[in-house]
């Protein structure tokens, strides 16, 4: 669970200062990123997974999917589905390393000349990877800076999240605090309400722990708030009809709003659509 902009930020662009339609406007924040995720073909948002890679023609190459960091890079040497042949050491002298240099994220897995191993040519599910995966901002394989507070809670259970001081956790936050995700979805007087273990993190007991906050790419979090501001702006006109479930009405998108709200994105987000593989 995560959005690329915060509640502040579309509340700023559409001038409003009542919280009457917070949690609309949060839904619509998350449709608009979740759209552009499937618009781009990635995500930017950071996820702890494993996930597995088919070879392709090369002994030396292996193209991944968006990769920050890799904890683990182990390969089904023996063909038994269990990953315990080989376990590749990450480095120019070792086994292999990630490519482009310099910029995040990464996307190829480089065999190292000095190394052991290398890919067998076209064999399904041969690697594994664990590690994490996303954009992020493009710019650092930890996308997130300090928020100068401090979050505590009991257990990995609660919702409600002591934090040290106020104005600075915002709804639509993703923060990092140690190894845990949260996702913030309201704040209140020294304390946030949080999704807890998101992205595939171990939500945790927390003691005093200082807390950082994710960031991705301007462009990405403008096309958001434009995106979602248009959505709140135009219900009920030509982009949106209504619904009926027994007595609960609501506004869904019609074909135009869908087009509609992809052309505002695609000129936003055009440059970072990656293409498609077979």
């Amino acid at each position: 669970m995560n959005l690329y902009a915060t509640l502040t930020d579309i509340k700023a662009r559409l001038d409003i200062t009542a919280a009457t339609d917070d949690a609309v406007l949060l839904a619509y924040l998350e449709a608009a990123s979740r759209e552009v995720d499937n618009l781009c073909h990635r995500h930017f948002y950071v996820e702890t997974a494993t996930r597995y890679f088919d070879t392709k023609s090369s002994f030396s190459k292996l193209l991944i999917d968006d990769v920050l960091s890799v904890t683990t890079l182990t390969t089904d040497s023996e063909l038994d589905g269990t990953y315990d042949g080989e376990t590749w050491t990450e480095g120019p002298t070792n086994d292999f390393t990630l490519w482009p240099w310099n910029i995040w994220p990464k996307m190829e897995v480089d065999v190292s000349v000095n190394g052991d191993y290398s890919f067998p040519k076209k064999v399904d599910r041969y690697v594994k990877i664990i590690g994490s995966f996303g954009y992020g901002d493009g710019q650092s394989a930890t996308p997130y800076d300090a928020a100068g507070v401090t979050v505590t809670v009991a257990n990995g259970v609660l919702t409600t999240i002591t934090v040290s001081a106020n104005d600075v956790i915002e709804p639509g936050h993703t923060i990092l605090a140690g190894t845990e995700q949260m996702y913030v979805s309201a704040v209140g007087v020294l304390s946030f309400t949080a999704e807890r273990g998101v992205n595939g993190t171990t939500a945790a007991a927390q003691a005093g722990v200082a807390a950082s906050i994710y960031r991705y790419p301007k462009l990405v979090t403008q096309a958001v708030e434009i995106a979602a501001g248009d959505l709140y702006n135009n219900e009920g006109t030509e982009g949106f009809s209504s619904e009926r479930i027994g007595d609960y009405s609501y506004q869904k998108l019609t074909n135009r709003g869908d087009a509609m709200i992809k052309e505002v994105l695609r000129r936003f987000v055009g440059s970072y659509m990656k293409a498609v593989v077979a």
